[in-house]
This record gives structure tokens, C-alpha cells and sequence, in this order.
């Protein structure tokens, strides 16, 4: 179930996080809006450009980690 979930959160929340930052510090996205970004995402995560995959896996390793170390807390 957290799998499923993060792997969602990934590849639907991650690239609008990504891009509204950017908007507003790099300025528009070169090829177009939110929804180009999300077109290069999704054919860079077919052409296994390493960059998006992290911005997929991310929740995911993020989430084990924060379970990772919750549980050696509780252990100490």
C-alpha cells in the first residue's frame, strides 16, 4: 500500500513541486507549462533518464527511511 501510494505521489504530485518552485526562481519551463513538464517527465521516465526515476523513487526512499530509523529509535 505505501508503495502504491508513494509511486503515485511521485509521478503525479513530484513534478508540479518541482516546477512551481522553478516558475518562480528560474523562471517559465523552456519548453512550455506545467503540462510540457509533465510530457518530458513522463518520456524521460520511458528513456530511464536517471533524474526523473529519482523524482519517482523519491517518496518512496524517503518513507523507508523515515521507518529506518524510527524503528533503531524505538530499539535504543
Amino acid at each position: 500500500m505505501t508503495l502504491g501510494l508513494a509511486l503515485l505521489f511521485g509521478l503525479v504530485v513530484m513534478p508540479a513541486l518541482i516546477y512551481l518552485p522553478g516558475f518562480y526562481v528560474l523562471r517559465p519551463y523552456a519548453n512550455g507549462g506545467l503540462f510540457a513538464l509533465y510530457g518530458d517527465y513522463f518520456k524521460g521516465l520511458v528513456e530511464l533518464r536517471q533524474s526523473c526515476w529519482i523524482a519517482v523513487l523519491g517518496p518512496f526512499v524517503f518513507l523507508s527511511l523515515l521507518r529506518i530509523f524510527r524503528d533503531i529509535l524505538r530499539k535504543l
